[in-house]
């Protein structure tokens, strides 16, 4: 996972390197054994779930790929088809990559060199996500108006919903082929009744003037930097909840292209039917407004001020929901993004069936936000959860980028953590990460004591600056999932987190650093004793070094004596709980015990093992 995370390129050999023979997986028991690999099915879900792959020098009877990519899909392994630039543009070719799950891309090969792939790959390289324009929102009820539309001035008197009625009507005419000169022929519609559209955006609670294109406003339920929520009754009589944006978003093209974006994703994830996604019901952008379906619950901020979340076990359950959802959105093959994810825009709806008695809902995909937007939201908090590059208008990154929907999911991790709001790009704050070790990662967690050290680390890592240093949604989703099996007392076999836990649970270490390069949890005690406690995935092994340093202030002779007496003793309290063992007195100071032992072996007496390294370290330090 280290070279996902890193801004720099890399080389993967998957299938062996060509120097070392060993190494070669040219059968297919041998690839079976690599795909029982966790750490090469790990990288491999999160490379193609996260990234946009393209394969280039296939040929259509690959087996490994092939056999690869089915492995996944048949391990309910979800991602992205990776993409397959090819000059075969033959029947053979075609079906096979539709058997493997991969989109083929043909180009004609020209001579010299396939100067044709050349130049796509150039043109792939220069490219830069940006949000293209989005259509406008005409209401989905029909409505109809007797005769064509009277001149601005004839209409004004009228009741504001009449008002709205005749002007969306008029929407609904000019917009029916949705046409590029459908769209510039409402831009001169929409600036032609200004005024008119400007009384549109009237709205009460009270009857009998509370009505809204056939719904009726009932009750405000929420307000914010963007708009209000209504509590609403549908024409059909079912309970909704409308947001109208203020009447000041029309004014502004960023504003109203968010605004057109987010209804855009809220039909898609509608029409896939993701689960933990608010209902979309209907839209319109006279005035702007989303219908969605009401939801009876509270949101995340309001439950944690409500102490709805006092546990690990709750945040780690609602965690897992949120990243569940927000995963699930960017993995559609239309890779909906939130960019806007905050408590206010995440609901805890009452469902008794529910482990806590609620279940969480997701709001608002990409409606809000628009860059630049921090003046506009900095009150209401809404700035504390977007992004750095949301938030500037100079920045070398995109706002198309699942990164920032992770940038969110750690601030609102924070916020689930702490109950505190963020700062705005609290990231860059000199105490930020001192914050999270003091906040986050000193909250006790009795079931895996080490949790809270990850969590932080997890929020730190999932809101860095630079876009390519960010954990991504996917790799957030899967550590929380490793932490609450941890937590929850499943068996564990990774061996990173048996290296952390198993130095924390030691209980005579204040403080320890983890090295996630090395995988090594490392201490230095007392008396000149260092501990390290690296995992070793590869081999399934935990691996402890514990050395005594040569302070130079002992006395020679005595120390000597002393450690050649103890180094036995502390081999035989590991050698009792299954390490194999090996030491050596360095100098007459100084001295190193090496143990190994399987991942399988420390994870059934993890408390044992544990109280045995105390025990060994104890005894070292003794002078």
């Amino acid at each position: 996972m280290h070279v996902l995370r890193s801004p720099k390129q890399f080389v993967v050999n998957l299938h062996g390197v060509i120097d070392n023979a060993s190494s070669w997986v040219l059968t297919k028991r041998s690839l079976d054994n690599l795909l029982s690999n966790r750490g090469y099915r790990t990288f491999l879900e999160v490379l193609l779930s996260t990234r946009a792959v393209i394969m280039i020098g296939l040929r259509a009877d690959d087996l490994a790929i092939a056999s690869t990519l089915t492995a996944l899909r048949d391990n309910s392994i979800s991602f992205q088809p990776p993409f397959w630039i090819t000059e075969r543009n033959d029947w053979e070719t075609f079906r096979w990559a539709q058997h493997a799950n991969i989109r083929p891309v043909f180009y004609e090969p020209t001579a010299p060199g396939h100067a044709g792939l050349i130049t796509l790959l150039e043109d792939l390289a220069s490219y830069t996500p940006r949000d293209e324009p989005a259509a406008p929102v005409p209401i989905s009820t029909p409505l109809t108006a007797d005769g064509p539309l009277p001149p601005q001035t004839e209409i004004l008197h009228l009741d504001a919903d009449s008002l709205r009625r005749h002007l969306n009507a008029r929407a609904q005419e000019i917009l029916r082929e949705s046409t590029p000169r459908d769209y510039s022929l409402f831009a001169e519609f929409t600036k032609d009744y200004d005024e008119a559209i400007h009384r549109a955006w009237y709205v009460t609670t009270d009857p009998p003037k509370n009505s809204l294109l056939g719904y009726s406003l009932e009750e405000e339920i929420a307000s914010g930097a963007f708009g209000t929520v209504y509590r609403g009754t549908s024409p059909t009589g079912e309970r909704v909840a409308i947001k109208i944006l203020r009447e000041a978003i029309r004014r502004k093209d960023q504003s109203v292209q968010s605004f057109r974006r987010g209804v855009r994703s809220m039909k898609i994830l509608s029409r896939h039917q993701l689960h933990g996604m608010v209902p979309y019901i209907d839209a319109s952008e006279i005035p702007a407004m989303v219908v969605m379906a009401f939801i009876d619950g509270m949101d995340l901020r309001k439950a944690i001020l409500a102490k709805q979340l006092p546990d690990w076990e709750s945040f780690l359950y609602y965690a897992i929901e949120l990243t569940d959802v927000i995963r699930s959105a960017h993995e559609l093959p239309e890779r909906v993004l939130h960019r806007d994810i905050r408590p206010a825009n995440i609901m805890l709806s009452i469902d008794p069936g529910s482990q806590y008695g609620y279940k969480l809902v997701v709001l608002d995909f990409d409606l809000s936000w628009h860059r630049g937007s921090l003046e506009e939201s900095v009150a209401q908090g809404a700035a504390r959860y977007l992004a750095p590059e949301q938030i500037e208008v100079t920045t070398p990154y995109t706002t198309r980028s699942a990164a920032v929907d992770a940038y969110g999911i750690g601030m609102t991790m924070y916020h689930m953590c702490t109950g505190e709001e963020p700062d705005v790009l609290a990231h860059r704050g000199a105490n930020w990460l001192d914050n999270l070790r003091t906040r986050v990662a000193k909250k006790p967690c009795d079931q895996w004591r080490s949790l809270p050290a990850r969590i932080a680390r997890l929020i730190a890592s999932s809101t860095q600056e630079a876009q390519p240093s960010r954990l991504d949604v996917v790799q957030i989703n899967k550590e929380l999932k490793r932490l609450r099996s941890a937590f929850s007392g499943e068996e564990v076999k990774d061996a990173d987190l048996l290296a952390e836990e198993l130095l924390v649970r030691t209980e005579i270490v204040a403080d320890y650093e983890w090295r996630e390069s090395e995988w090594a949890a490392i201490a230095s005690l007392y008396g000149g004793v260092q501990i390290s406690i690296h995992g070793d995935e590869t081999h399934r092994l935990l691996r402890i070094r514990i050395e005594r340093s040569d302070r130079g202030t002992e006395d020679r002779k005595r120390i000597g004596k002393y450690l050649a007496e103890r180094l036995p003793e502390i081999r035989a309290l590991l050698e009792r709980k299954g390490w194999r063992t090996e030491s050596a007195a360095q100098s007459q100071r100084s001295a190193l015990v090496l143990a190994e032992s399987p991942t399988s072996s420390v994870s059934s007496t993890l408390q044992g093992n544990a109280e045995a390294i105390a025990r060994a370290l104890q005894r070292l330090s003794l002078s």
